[in-house]
């Protein structure tokens, strides 16, 4: 007889016992379901949680088709049936039924295995992971996003009806604005211009007091007149088209210095500007002319009687954090426009105030005006998305800071 040396063999076939008795304890373990196949996807092997699952075992497509939900079994058949024929990883979701009738969702991992001599796959390795709360979660958080998707197409009507309202408005307003500029003021001309005509003639029969009457009916209308008058150029700065360009402050500047030309002559006022006026702004050229207009003529109408009144204009370019201001962002450049005057000033207490529309600090006898000039001009700032603000005090002059963004 002979004899074989077989340690080799009993070796290896020890270690690999001991290495299947190892993957069961872990597998029995794992809080999955583990299963193995042959190549063609006969089972082989399955956790005992399968079994407390499902309470029966894998042992064919009967077993199989009894479990899995009527919707998910076409789709994870041929999944299955693919990655046999290809070698691809396994991966699908499932609701599997347990013993007690519940269906919950699972997650399928399968990956296949290799023999090393011949790369022919001998076997599939493979898991359920129950994900039903993850996939409820996902349901409902799905329904969430679909209720609020209906609320914001909703609410998207509800804008664009909103919007169609708006148009109308504005078509009103425009409306309006014409009958404002037009009709309105014909009978303010007209009592103005007859009630200037009587008083222009000496007439015996009109007493003192009948000349005070009309005398003060006049400046009544003139009044009405000038309310009417900045009304609409408060709501033009509204609705009116805003087209930015470049363009000289100092051009816009002068243009205003002859607008006042009178005045500024009545009074002898000084206007200083210097280089730094000498550039070009991204505007709105006939707001912005308007709001410069109307930042000079108020501080001419409240300078001081006994002082030549002093305006200084000055105009720079920086970055916010450059800038003593907290609403400014640090690394936005600002074209920082001030005006400055030595004329009666005003409270601190107001500098917000004096913004207001129909806000008057003094009386109609003192100053003349309608309280709406300075509300043009915070409109005009905030139409270039800036913004403006105001500093005085009594018999100290008054200050006005503009800051608006270079990148329009």
């Amino acid at each position: 007889g002979t004899a074989t040396n077989i340690h080799q063999q009993k070796t290896q076939l020890f270690a690999l016992k001991e290495s299947e008795e190892r993957f069961r304890t872990l597998a029995e373990t794992l809080p999955v379901l583990v299963w193995i196949t042959d190549e063609n996807g006969n089972a082989e092997y399955a956790s005992g949680k399968w079994e407390d699952y499902t309470g029966i075992k894998p042992n064919g497509a009967n077993e199989w088709e009894s479990i899995v939900h009527p919707e998910d079994l076409e789709g994870i058949n041929q999944t299955w049936s693919n990655c046999l024929a290809t070698g691809e990883l396994y991966e699908y979701n499932v609701r599997l039924r347990s013993k007690t009738g519940e269906y919950r969702w699972f997650m399928v991992n399968g990956e296949p295995t290799f023999e090393p001599q011949t790369n022919r796959i001998i076997k599939w390795v493979g898991s359920f992971t129950d994900v039903n709360s993850e996939k409820s979660f996902s349901k409902e958080l799905e329904k969430q996003v679909d209720e609020r998707t209906r609320e914001l197409l909703v609410a998207k009507d509800n804008l664009t009806n909103k919007n169609e309202e708006l148009q109308k408005m504005n078509k009103e307003l425009e409306s309006f604005a014409y009958v404002s500029s037009h009709d309105l003021q014909e009978p303010l001309r007209k009592i103005q211009t007859f009630s200037n005509r009587i008083l222009e003639k000496e007439n015996e029969n009109l007493s003192d007091s009948g000349k005070e009457y009309l005398r003060r009916m006049g400046i009544a209308g003139e009044r009405m007149q000038q309310l009417i008058q900045d009304l609409l150029a408060y709501s033009r700065t509204k609705t009116s088209e805003r087209k930015f360009e470049s363009f000289d402050l100092i051009t816009i500047i002068n243009d205003v210095k002859d607008d006042l030309k009178d005045e500024i002559k009545q009074k002898n006022v000084i206007i200083e500007t210097d280089d730094t006026c000498s550039i070009k702004v991204k505007i709105i050229v006939f707001q912005f002319r308007q709001l410069i207009y109307n930042l000079i003529s108020n501080s001419i109408k409240f300078s001081k009687t006994d002082v030549q009144p002093l305006i200084k204009l000055i105009c720079e370019v920086e970055e916010g954090s450059k800038m003593n201001h907290s609403n400014l962002k640090p690394t936005q450049k600002y074209y920082h426009i001030k005006i400055s005057d030595n004329g009666i000033g005003f409270k601190a207490d107001y500098k917000e105030k004096i913004f207001e529309i129909f806000q008057r600090l003094h009386g109609r006898e003192e100053y003349t005006g309608t309280g709406i000039g300075l509300a043009i001009v915070k409109k005009i700032t905030e139409n270039h998305n800036g913004f403006i603000t105001a500093n005085g005090q009594p018999n100290e002059g008054a200050t006005f800071d503009i800051y608006i963004p270079t990148n329009l």
